[in-house]
């Protein structure tokens, strides 16, 4: 019998990966901006899809050489 547990085994026992909770705390700082401050959320969500862009690009850039 194997000692490995599998994805299946992890979550029948309750445990929460921790992608999931940084995903989760990030969706409840943009509500809380959202709803409590006067913070454009859309702006800065924009904002940083634009950054990741930049990142990416540059990042592919320089991998391939492509200036």
């Amino acid at each position: 019998m194997s000692n490995r547990t599998d994805i299946t085994d992890r979550n029948e026992r309750g445990e929460i990966d921790l992608f999931t909770l940084i995903f989760v705390g990030i969706i409840l700082v943009l509500v809380y901006l959202a709803t409590f401050t006067d913070t454009d959320v859309p702006a800065l969500i924009a904002t940083f899809l634009n950054g990741m862009v930049e990142v990416w690009a540059t990042a592919i850039s320089t991998i391939f050489g492509t200036a």
